[in-house]
């Protein structure tokens, strides 16, 4: 695909959508996201194009941040336009983009890799077709239509039932809809052609937790840590507060240490960390981890009482 030039005046990364017409009423609205790859993982520095289907001199440009984010303001949103996602080594992706008048709507696109593509291809002919009905299947999860969604990614399934990203867009809209037994049939069909599926595992782990189904769960977020140990953190993290806040901070304190071992700057597990620390008699350890919660975060209604408990110390 041909490279156009980028927008030579931006602010904060945010494209300005501005139509000149007298015609229409400029209602504004607000789209905002992530790219990530069949993974989960972001895909930064792809380049966005925007364009309006009504106008074919209407083009404009962006690129994701490092985080794979963007961000689009519309000046008017009563209009429909359509948005395209690109990078070397990646399937370029396109998608209707419409949202409500005066919201601030999330839109997530996944992009798959050339190499993801290929092997596909190579496992079966209808993959590209399986492809591309994935993308129409993600588009509508990203608009909220779930249902549709689901259908399409059974679509994608059936043209090639090899593509893991499919059964985890089907685990995603699942969940969504509140199916978490489907959800889990799906996800763990992605993890079985893909171990390392991120989104799938995470699927897992929070469904088999909503079903009550704790073994399974803590299996599942072992296999989460070991394929992407900085996607484990947040549930990590969420095992280790739930322990704290039952009281049993022997227990907590070495899921905490795995936390900050993983995500250094995560500024609440250094402070829970650290009254573990106190709890245990660890008095140095104590200090070290809630004057990095300080460092971290001295803003937060705790960074009082932290160093209140370092004073005394």
């Amino acid at each position: 695909m041909a490279i156009s030039r980028p927008i030579r005046s931006l602010a904060l990364g945010v494209l300005i959508l501005s139509i000149a017409t007298t015609a229409w009423a400029e209602v504004k609205g607000r789209a905002f996201g992530q790219l990530t790859d069949e993974n989960g993982d972001p895909v930064a520095g792809a380049q966005i194009v925007v364009t309006d289907p009504e106008l074919t001199n209407f083009r404009l440009e962006d690129l994701t941040d490092k985080k794979g984010k963007y961000k689009i303001l519309f000046v008017d949103a009563t209009r429909s336009y359509q948005i395209e996602f690109s990078k070397e080594g990646y399937q370029t992706i396109q998608a209707p983009l419409k949202i409500p008048a005066g919201s601030s709507t999330r839109l997530d696109y996944t992009i798959l890799s050339e190499a993801a593509a290929m092997a596909q291809a190579n496992a079966s002919d209808p993959s590209a077709a399986a492809i591309a009905t994935f993308n129409e299947a993600g588009s509508l999860a990203n608009m909220g239509d779930y249902h549709g969604a689901q259908v399409k990614f059974r679509e994608a399934i059936e043209l090639d039932p090899t593509l893991a990203a499919a059964h985890s867009g089907l685990a995603t809209a699942l969940k969504a809809m509140g199916d978490l037994s489907g959800a889990i049939e799906a996800a763990e069909a992605a993890t079985a052609i893909d171990a390392e599926d991120t989104r799938a595992l995470k699927i897992l782990v929070e469904s088999y937790e909503a079903l009550g189904e704790m073994g399974k769960a803590a299996k599942a977020k072992e296999a989460l840590l070991a394929a992407n140990p900085q996607a484990a953190v947040g549930e990590l993290f969420k095992e280790a507060a739930a322990l704290y806040n039952d009281g049993d901070m022997a227990a907590a304190e070495p899921l905490l240490q795995q936390v900050v071992e993983l995500r250094e700057n995560h500024a609440k597990a250094h402070y829970l960390l650290g009254v573990c620390r106190i709890n245990s008699g660890d008095i140095e350890g104590a200090k070290t981890h809630l004057g990095r919660f300080i460092e971290l975060a001295p803003n937060d209604p705790d960074a009082a009482v932290a160093q209140e408990m370092i004073n005394s110390l």
